[in-house]
């Protein structure tokens, strides 16, 4: 049983990766069978490109909670976080509120503000962490995490193909376009479900994806935990630079 990440999210996904694992058990036995095994294969892509999906909400939003904990200062949250946080309370209700001149609504504007006072403990930061309704794919998930200060999220995330060595120690490795996997994925998705397509796809080929997606996933909870912010210092100390810029 692997090691707890840290992440209740990513633990999860690794657990619910079994109900793909056993798609494609069933599909490899039944080779010899084109109907049974495409709807198998179909089925073990559609399940792991929502997997993904709601593995990666769900980081997203215990990323957020992880900074409510750690109460740091406003200080060291970034700009853009803090305009990603008005964007979201900035919604269609708050806006409305506005209008009415409904006191709610200050009271939501009030904790935004707060975000622009340098010594004010942040705990109660929010953001979107939730993917657009009917959008998917590499667009979607990088503005996703744009919001916690990660400008792309695949770049912040390299993954190596092979071996434990670092790009530094070979510049030759080649990484893996994870990117690309996903817009595959998402692709071949959206044409089963809106085209009731059948790919031209085999078992080996989603067990690669779902493969590359779970380094993803163990890259993602790396870079998370670097930025986080740190311990709050004392009021007379100078705040530290915030991991969340890196």
């Amino acid at each position: 049983m692997p090691e707890p990440s840290g992440f209740t999210a990513k633990d999860d996904f690794l657990a619910t990766l079994g109900e793909v694992r056993s798609l494609l058990a069933l599909a490899a036995g039944n080779e010899k069978d084109p109907a049974v095994y495409s709807t198998l294969v179909k089925a073990a892509l559609l399940f792991l490109a929502s997997k993904l999906e709601a593995f990666l909400e769900d980081i997203m939003a215990e990323f957020v909670d992880k900074v409510n904990t750690l109460q740091p200062r406003a200080a060291l949250i970034p700009e853009s976080v803090k305009m990603a946080a008005l964007d979201c309370a900035l919604d269609e209700k708050t806006l409305s509120g506005i209008r009415r001149h409904d006191a709610t609504a200050g009271s939501v504007l009030c904790r935004v503000a707060a975000l622009w006072e340098a010594d004010s403990l942040v705990e109660d930061l929010r953001v979107r962490v939730k993917f657009n309704y009917g959008k998917h794919g590499e667009a979607e998930i990088i503005a996703l995490f744009a919001q916690i200060g990660i400008e792309n999220i695949f770049d912040a995330c390299p993954i190596l193909s092979t071996g434990e060595a670092t790009m530094a120690e070979n510049p030759d490795q080649q990484t893996i376009d994870v990117r690309a996997d996903i817009n595959s994925v998402t692709n071949i998705r959206n044409n089963i479900l809106h085209t009731d397509a059948t790919p031209n796809l085999t078992h080996h080929q989603v067990a690669e994806f779902a493969e590359h997606f779970v380094q993803f996933a163990d890259k993602l909870v790396e870079t998370l935990n670097t930025r986080l912010p740190p311990v709050i210092p004392p009021l007379d100390a100078a705040p530290p630079v915030a991991p969340l810029h890196a």
